[in-house]
């Protein structure tokens, strides 16, 4: 085995030059092993992303069927709407239904992260094989190149023993390996297939009815505008529109007044239309008595309870 300044002599040629052996074929394998691990990991990653966007847009249209009733409620559109309202709900039941797919898709992703366990660990005792392989081919090509006496002699007669070992040792982990590694890609590919063929029929499938939940409203312009036609019809107004101020009013006083109150037309105005035949000059001669008494500075609630007494008697308006 070599000593600890070989060792450290070996590595900083590597550090410095990289590895004596360069096995392109080896390099390229374990290259992609990297790469595919990787790509397990972000699909791993991707998954639970779909699933987290999933959730959203179950939340989203659940909370656009809340703001579409929030703003056409009691609204001659309403109607209109329901379709949309169906829709939205029919596609919030999908994304819910989806979310649990990509869940149980998930959960089929826990072997890929052990994969490539086996090649990786083969991979340090690897390149530990290929560090003494390095450093007895160094050592013989360096006693090869000169003439040697006896004493040289068994020592490369010795190092010949190890040397033959060492490249035994390396070919054998290199070989296993390469094969360890082709094997889990071949694990991969089985674990992965079944996941994306999984993904790809439910993607298919909820957009598929996506689409045909889109085509029932197709006509929604149309909609809107039948209702629009509807609510500005004169006949259907007072459904939509109607309001009567007078509702709240004491209706005892609006019965003793001296003229009509009419009401309930398209804006919710109530007209009123005045009594020609009130006697102005009682009125009139009412407040110039009230005047003259207390100038309404001393106007008690008894005169006013008598003023009560006499003011429909006398045709009076307070307006």
């Amino acid at each position: 085995m070599p000593n600890f300044w070989s060792k450290a002599e070996q590595f900083i040629g590597e550090s410095l030059n990289g590895p004596r052996t360069k096995d392109k074929e080896y390099e390229k394998i374990t290259e992609k092993m990297k790469a595919v691990e990787l790509g397990l990991i972000n699909l791993k990653q991707i998954l639970q992303k779909l699933q987290v966007a999933s959730n959203q847009m179950e939340i989203v249209f659940k909370e656009l069927n809340r703001v579409c009733y929030q703003i056409y409620q009691d609204s001659p559109y309403l109607n209109a709407i329901e379709g949309i309202q169906l829709k939205n709900k029919n596609i919030e039941k999908e994304f819910s239904n989806f979310s649990k797919i990509i869940s149980n898709i998930f959960s089929k992703t826990s072997e890929l992260t052990k994969v490539f366990n086996i090649p990786k660990e083969q991979i340090k005792i690897r390149e530990e094989k290929r560090k003494i392989y390095d450093h007895y081919e160094k050592k013989l090509e360096k006693i090869c190149n000169k003439n040697i006496n006896k004493k040289e002699k068994e020592y490369l007669e010795r190092n010949k023993e190890k040397y033959q070992k060492a490249v035994v040792d390396y070919v054998d982990i290199s070989e296993k390996v390469f094969n360890s590694i082709n094997l889990s890609f071949n694990r991969t590919y089985d674990i992965v297939n079944p996941i994306l063929s999984e993904l790809e029929n439910n993607e298919k499938n909820i957009f598929n009815k996506l689409n045909n939940y889109c085509n029932f409203n197709k006509d929604i312009d149309l909609k809107f505008e039948e209702c629009k036609l509807l609510a500005n019809n004169p006949n259907n107004i007072s459904n939509f529109y109607s309001y009567d101020p007078t509702k709240y009013m004491d209706k005892g006083i609006l019965k003793r007044s001296s003229f009509p109150i009419n009401s309930g037309n398209f804006f919710g105005k109530v007209s009123h239309s005045l009594n020609n035949n009130i006697n102005e000059v009682n009125n009139n001669v009412v407040l110039i008595n009230l005047r003259l008494r207390s100038s309404f500075v001393d106007f008690n609630e008894n005169e006013f309870k008598k003023f009560n007494d006499i003011k429909d008697d006398i045709g009076f308006d307070y307006n």
